[in-house]
């Protein structure tokens, strides 16, 4: 059985999650032209927001970025 695991994000994941991110947005990289660095600044973040990543074997294959402003969240 595959060993997964949710838990808050460190500096040190910064580039496997960036790589994640990568990943997932690859297959709009075709079709958007002007598609901006998405995993740009991950470290950062990881420092001021809320983020979690997924691991599958630890191995990170996701994250989650929850961004609190003062009226409202986003959820990346």
């Amino acid at each position: 059985m595959a060993n997964w695991r949710i838990r808050p994000a460190r500096k040190q994941d910064a580039n496997a999650l960036a790589k994640c991110i990568d990943a997932a947005y690859s297959v709009y990289e075709p079709r958007i032209k002007d598609l901006p660095a998405v995993s740009e600044g991950i470290s950062d973040e990881i420092e001021n927001h809320l983020v979690w990543v997924a691991e599958l074997d630890r191995l990170i294959v996701g994250g989650l970025i929850l961004i609190l402003k003062d009226d409202f969240a986003l959820l990346a």
